[in-house]
């Protein structure tokens, strides 16, 4: 036997049914985005982690920053500066 539910009981259950799909789809595409931001910061980090060890290495090695400028795009000409006062200290 069928409940005795009116039309506008009905769209509303329907209704409230939509949007709770719609919220869960839209966290789901929201977790996907954070995921794929962060990937691509931890990309960026690793990238100029690597970039200034390899700067490092290099102004150990006696090469010149302006040759590195040019070799290590990751790095601005403030951080070599900051890098090559680094080794100095260090040597």
């Amino acid at each position: 036997m069928m409940g005795s539910y009116s039309y506008e009981e009905i769209l509303a259950t329907h209704i409230i049914s939509e949007k709770r799909e719609a919220r869960q789809e839209g966290e789901k595409v929201g977790e996907k985005r954070g995921e794929k931001r962060g990937e691509k910061r931890g990309e960026k980090r690793g990238e100029k982690k690597n970039a200034r060890q390899t700067a490092e290495e290099m102004l150990k090695d006696g090469i010149p920053t302006e040759k590195i400028a040019k070799y290590v795009h990751a790095l601005s000409p403030e951080e070599l500066k900051e890098i090559e006062a680094k080794v100095k200290q260090l040597a």
